[in-house]
């Protein structure tokens, strides 16, 4: 298996919108309203987003190919839901298309966004992640990402809530 781990550029918003929408649409089908995963999550709408994010810079995107196909993406930047000190930096997203979990790719996906953070200067990273999906969570853990008890309540088309988990970066 050959992978690739790179910045997000422009012309990847097709595959950044494709790898997004797929793994969302599975990930979350039991959890999230369907209208919003139809609407909200769809793949013209995460296109939207990604052309928006790349054309700012903000966040920090990268993109996973394995064997010339966009498998992964991992998004981090500026804190969104909690105030935070200035090396600490938010976890935005990490999906892997369906067809593609559990193959270590997410694993290696965030070793390389980890020396990314480091390298700019990042001490800390804090994700969100839902409640009522266990296995996300899990996985955040076997990274090394600890639960805070911190948690806040999200809309998905109903009401949902979301826990917060830190990671400290160094060593």
């Amino acid at each position: 298996m050959d992978v690739i781990i790179r910045p997000a550029r422009e012309d990847d918003v097709d595959d950044l919108a494709a790898v997004h929408s797929a793994s969302l649409q599975e990930a979350y089908k039991d959890v999230v309203d369907a209208q919003f995963l139809r609407s909200r999550l769809s793949f013209p709408a995460r296109r939207r987003g990604f052309a928006e994010e790349l054309e700012t810079g903000e966040p920090t995107t990268l993109i996973l190919f394995s064997d010339d196909e966009a498998a992964g993406l991992l998004s981090y930047g500026a804190p969104r839901h909690s105030a935070e000190t200035e090396k600490t930096c938010e976890l935005w997203r990490l999906y892997i298309r369906p067809n593609h979990q559990r193959e270590g790719l997410g694993q290696a996906l965030f070793k390389k966004a980890r020396q990314a953070m480091a390298a700019e200067g990042y001490a800390r990273v804090i994700l969100w992640a839902l409640e009522e999906a266990p296995g996300a969570r899990l996985f955040h853990e076997t990274l090394g990402f600890s639960d805070t008890g911190i948690t806040r309540e999200i809309d998905v088309g109903r009401k949902a809530r979301e826990r917060k988990y830190a990671l400290t970066l160094g060593g």
